[in-house]
């Protein structure tokens, strides 16, 4: 007999694929909230969730048959996609919005289902959306349409409102949810055509077509990726960031797929949606233009928009008093919101005349204002200028380091706009005119916006309030 969560490997993996064809699930459904004592028997595991978020507990998902029922299940250990499970649900209930198995006994992995004949197609369902008590937790192939760009949700998602071939208007109640990793990889915008291989969510009245991870997006149309920025950050490297991630396997480590005005390319490594190079030595201040080749691909096999496969910078500058780290979200309410600012020089400077200023993102408009005092250490020091309750405010905003005793635009030393689409405009203080661009980072919950310290550029982190940044794994 086995606790609860454990598995055994009982003929797992021997022989051939076995049909799905389970019991209990159907009684599971029905089943009041509470204890139970439920045997589900050779119902086919769809796929294992690890935590992810504030929502998303551990578990995996079963189904008993090609249409259903499936139902999600809290918890468990070594058990994988495809396996075919029997088990004990001793208690019932609500998990996110989903019927699930609070508590399981006696779990048995009889071997592997054949998934081939569980994954049904809901993209032309036009039942979709009423009809989820019948369809919930069920493996699915939904293709969607993004109506809007997908921004960041509770619980450590990001989403944007879709529509299907068989829903054309369900308004906020369907979504594609990702977990931010796999947002940030994929690069996806409004007017994306997206098809999702996993199971299918909700969160009381909205549905979720849901990519826990990058795998379960297997299809993409109608989105093409670009290069978004390119940054100096040393003499002799560049830092280009893609809106979408890089296939490592279509680049050449020599570099000579980017190609830069007045500046040779000597090699280039990826991470993601960031490129690396290594230049010959920039001149200071100096405007260059990188160009990226039409042979790099992105994760899903396809070439950058031509007509967006450049971008500018200026050759390196040593920085000098800049915003280092944004707090702007924590669990429940928002109680130690901060911004720190780091001193990259190696003299002390004073930080009377300087204010750190929110800035409203949907119109422009200045919010708190925190004056500086006393000094900043240099070389590494830092200062936080902390806000009041609820005074930094989530969904595509901005904050402005600025310098009261300079002049003009000079009064700018520093400016970082996150979330959303990392542009804020309109902005006015003190009859200064600007407007902020980039990066548009998105915190995680109860974490912040900071400066990676080895390249200096913007990313999230665990919140270090007045000690080095750590960026988020």
């Amino acid at each position: 007999m086995l606790g609860e969560g454990e598995g055994e490997g009982e003929g797992e993996g021997e022989g051939e694929l076995l049909p799905v064809d389970g019991s209990g699930l159907d009684a599971v459904v029905v089943a009041p909230v509470g204890a139970a004592n439920i045997a589900v028997s050779d119902v086919v595991v769809t796929y294992v969730r690890p935590a992810l978020g504030a929502f998303d507990d551990a578990g995996f998902f079963v189904q008993q048959a090609p249409t259903g029922p499936a139902v999600f299940v809290v918890g468990g250990t070594g058990v994988d996609a495809g396996d075919l499970v029997s088990f004990t649900a001793t208690s019932v209930g609500l998990q996110d919005g989903l019927i699930a198995v609070l508590t399981f006994d006696t779990l048995v992995i009889a071997g592997a289902g054949d998934l081939t004949t569980v994954a049904q197609d809901f993209s032309a369902d036009p039942a979709l959306v009423t009809g989820i008590a019948a369809r919930e937790s069920e493996l699915a192939r939904t293709t969607v349409t993004l109506t809007e760009a997908p921004t960041r949700a509770s619980g450590g998602g990001v989403e944007g409102t879709v529509t299907t071939a068989g829903v054309s208007n369900a308004g906020a109640n369907l979504v594609l949810r990702m977990m931010q990793p796999v947002a940030t990889a994929a690069g996806l915008e409004s007017g994306c055509l997206v098809t999702v291989l996993s199971p299918l969510s909700r969160f009381g009245t909205e549905i979720q077509v849901t990519a826990w991870d990058l795998a379960q997006i297997v299809d993409v149309e109608a989105c093409v990726a670009q290069v978004s920025s390119a940054t100096a950050i040393a003499p002799t490297t560049v830092i280009v960031d893609l809106s979408r991630a890089l296939d490592p396997a279509t680049l050449l480590a020599n570099g000579s797929q980017f190609t830069i005005n007045g500046l040779a390319v000597t090699a280039a490594t990826v991470s993601g949606n960031r490129v690396t190079l290594t230049t010959a030595t920039q001149v200071s201040g100096t405007s260059y233009t990188v160009t990226a080749a039409a042979s790099l691909t992105d994760i899903f096999g396809f070439a950058y928009d031509a007509a967006a496969s450049t971008a500018t910078f200026a050759g390196f500058t040593a920085l000098g008093l800049v915003i280092n780290e944004v707090c702007y979200d924590q669990t429940g309410g928002d109680t130690d919101e901060f911004v720190e600012v780091i001193n990259l020089t190696s003299n002390a400077i004073s930080l009377t005349g300087f204010e750190v200023i929110f800035i409203n993102g949907s119109n422009g408009s200045n919010g708190a204002r925190v004056a500086g005092s006393g000094s900043i250490a240099g070389n590494g020091g830092l200062a936080v200028f902390q806000f009041p309750l609820n005074g930094l405010q989530n969904d595509n905003e901005g904050v402005v380091l600025w310098n009261t005793t300079a002049g003009g635009l000079n009064r700018i030393v520093d400016a970082v706009a996150y979330e959303g689409t990392g542009i804020v405009n309109n902005i006015t203080i003190d009859a200064v005119n600007f407007s902020i661009t980039g990066p548009g980072t998105t915190a995680p919950t109860d974490g912040s916006v900071c400066r990676d310290p080895s390249t200096r550029l913007f990313t999230t982190c665990t919140t270090t309030k007045n000690a080095a940044n750590v960026v988020a794994p």
